[in-house]
């Protein structure tokens, strides 16, 4: 695990978090009940934010370390196995029984992919 790549793995995922929440979908996002994408979090939201991106990278890191993934194009394809295996199925559980819909369910879940994305290949590159 290099630290460098973790350093910028989370700055990537709190960078995705911006422009998917604030930017890309920020309309759909509030119509979907996701609050005032002008409000400034707060320091116990930042805080969680990184432990977030903590968490993510570290953990996405050391899975791709195990299995011995190098290159982006193997990354990629790890970092999607392991997002339809485990970051999906309980979004679409949320569809079935706590009746979300399937917009939210492809902004939340498709923010995770493209984290996920970034994230791997940053840490291919790393």
């Amino acid at each position: 695990m290099e630290l460098l790549g973790i350093i910028f793995g989370m700055a990537a995922y709190i960078l995705v978090a911006f422009l998917w929440f604030r930017v890309i979908f920020s309309k759909q996002y509030v119509a979907m009940g996701g609050g005032d994408p002008k409000a400034k979090p707060s320091m116990k939201q930042w805080i969680g934010a990184l432990v977030n991106a903590f968490l993510v990278t570290v953990v996405l890191s050391w899975i791709l370390t195990s299995l011995g993934v190098e290159g982006v194009g193997d990354s990629l394809f790890s970092a999607t196995a392991l997002w339809a295996g485990f970051i999906f199925p309980p979004y679409f559980t949320s569809v079935r029984w706590l009746k979300m819909s399937m917009q939210k369910l492809f902004v939340q879940s498709g923010y995770m992919l493209v984290a996920m994305w970034v994230i791997s290949v940053i840490l291919a590159l790393v």
